[in-house]
């Protein structure tokens, strides 16, 4: 679980083994004890759509009653969010899970045990970031004639990466002949009318940087027959001394 600064917490002691709990319990500890953490809680960063997994130990007599919260509305259980609290003598483990979880649920998470003696709390702060942006698919050389239209597309995930496209390392732009188009998980860089000025290394990068290229190759010029059968020919003519 990936951890970054510490949270707030309130009634820390010292790490207890469960036989010096066991043992203390009877003696030294006594029948009641109000809710207390044993060990700190470190601020998370998470991905999108990763598991958040919270764990928070603590020792209570009698039990406690658990709760918890993000931004002080009360966490329930839900198809993506689970709460379970495991007891070992008096020492308990509370683990708050939340499955595929989403930038909406960053905030602070707050868990609050409660027995007879009293309530403690602890804090900490979830930050929910975009997964890391990679190509499922990515460019392929091509080869056209000049006056085709030709067609780049990569496909992204997650389907929110944004993308820029380049020709020999200058950023594209819109214009008459050139277009981008996204849709979903595909991004597209779409050039009419190609001229041999087109002819170039084109990449298409994402925003950590992540990049793709391939070669595009224009031919010269394309000379139109029809043949005496009524078929069209296309003959590619490389340069004009040929």
């Amino acid at each position: 679980m990936p951890y970054s600064d510490h949270g707030t917490e309130s009634t820390i002691t010292e790490p207890l083994t469960r036989q010096s709990l066991s043992e203390e319990s009877s003696t030294e500890i006594g029948d009641f004890l109000m809710p207390t953490f044993t060990r700190t809680v470190q601020n998370i960063t998470i991905h999108r759509d990763s598991e958040l997994n919270i764990e928070i130990n603590f020792i209570s007599i009698p039990e406690g009653e658990v709760r918890w919260y993000r931004d002080d509305v009360e966490i329930h259980e839900t198809d993506r969010s689970t709460i379970q609290t495991i007891a070992d003598v008096h020492m308990y483990t509370s683990c708050l899970k939340i499955r595929k979880i989403q930038k909406s649920e960053s905030g602070v998470y707050k868990i609050t045990v409660t027995n007879t003696i009293g309530t403690a709390s602890m804090e900490l702060h979830v930050n929910v970031v975009e997964s890391d942006s990679f190509f499922v698919k990515r460019l392929d050389d091509m080869e056209k004639y000049e006056d085709e239209d030709v067609e780049f597309h990569v496909v992204v995930e997650p389907p929110t990466a944004t993308v820029k496209w380049y020709k020999d390392g200058e950023e594209i732009s819109l214009g008459e002949r050139i277009r981008f188009e996204e849709s979903n998980k595909k991004r597209k860089l779409l050039i009419s009318r190609l001229s041999i000025f087109d002819e170039a290394e084109y990449s298409c990068v994402l925003e950590n940087e992540t990049e793709t290229n391939c070669e595009l190759t224009v031919i010269g010029e394309i000379l139109k027959f029809t043949s005496g059968s009524g078929v069209v020919l296309l003959i590619g003519i490389v340069s004009s001394n040929t």
